[in-house]
């Protein structure tokens, strides 16, 4: 029995990775003021990129590198549209999101189609002297490298937004634009790089997918990661600490739900699959009533002429 708990806690660890990225890039985003709703297609196309990017050259931090890169380009994107050509933000949103999901199933169907089954290097589990070699715990210390920079990205993305001017900058620009423009504060820049950093670390977040914990990309492949991890945002209050610890319950929920299909197979399999968002839903409920969001996200902001 023991076996089987410290089997469920470590891979509640790598799933809760997944969601601590794209969470912790989203909580950058609305921080300063912007609802990045395409986030899981970023994540989709982080995944995609790495994926091609290990299978062409079988160097897999290039392939995490890339898929950050690409992510990036993604979010710098979403600013121009945001930013410059002043369209709002959930529209942008949505048209980035279709775009970045269709545009990573259609070049796989392309590509890889014909070859469906097709695999990747992914990263050997991380040996940590001492650790790992702790009686019946020591699986929790045996995880891809890659999975301990999302935690050590989280404590990063705290100290930046609650403890630093840029932090400063950032909820200034979420909660009262205007001010702060009033204040010196460059509003589009601000906004800029934020979209910029949240699609890095969503194509970071997608790249843990592939190839860190899967050998293999599939259509679909985040299988609606992105969502929860917005959903996260709001759970966590933006604070990332607290994001960080919705991520281990929802990844905890993640990885009983890929258990109880082979000990409750008796069960109907759409329901382990509705499992998570189902608690996703029922958490933001009461949540959702406390308010608490930046004053200004969602609005885009005009210049003062």
């Amino acid at each position: 029995m023991i076996d089987l708990i410290i089997a469920i806690a470590a891979a509640m660890i790598r799933q809760s990775s997944i969601l601590l990225c794209g969470a912790c890039g989203e909580a950058v985003s609305e921080k300063a003021g912007v609802i990045n709703l395409e986030l899981d297609g970023m994540m989709m196309v982080g995944s995609f990129t790495g994926f091609c990017v290990a299978y062409a050259t079988g160097n897999l931090w290039l392939s995490i590198v890339s898929a950050m890169l690409i992510g990036g380009l993604v979010g710098l994107f979403m600013s121009f549209l945001t930013e410059r050509k002043k369209i709002g933000q959930i529209i942008a949103g949505f048209g980035l999101l279709f775009l970045c999901t269709g545009a990573s199933n259609y070049f796989y169907n392309t590509f890889f189609g014909n070859r469906p089954y097709e695999t990747i290097p992914k990263f050997p589990n991380l040996y940590i002297k001492g650790l790992s070699d702790l009686p019946q715990i020591g699986l929790l210390f045996q995880q891809p490298l890659p999975i301990y920079l999302a935690f050590i990205i989280t404590i990063l993305a705290w100290f930046v937004i609650q403890k630093t001017m840029i932090g400063l900058k950032l909820k200034a620009c979420g909660e009262d634009p205007r001010v702060a423009a009033s204040l010196g504060v460059s509003v589009t820049k601000v906004r800029t790089v934020a979209l910029i950093i949240t699609g890095m670390l969503a194509g970071l977040s997608g790249s843990l997918l592939t190839p860190v914990l899967y050998t293999r990309w599939e259509t679909n492949m985040t299988g609606g990661r992105g969502w929860i991890s917005i959903a996260l945002v709001y759970v966590g209050k933006w604070n990332p600490i607290f994001i960080l610890l919705g991520a281990l319950l929802f990844g905890f929920i993640d990885t009983l739900q890929l258990y109880m299909k082979f000990y409750a197979d008796w069960l109907p399999q759409e329901l382990f699959f509705m499992l998570p968002y189902i608690v996703a839903i029922a958490v933001l409920i009461p949540i959702s009533k406390r308010g608490g969001a930046p004053k200004s996200l969602g609005e885009t902001y005009k210049e003062e002429s």
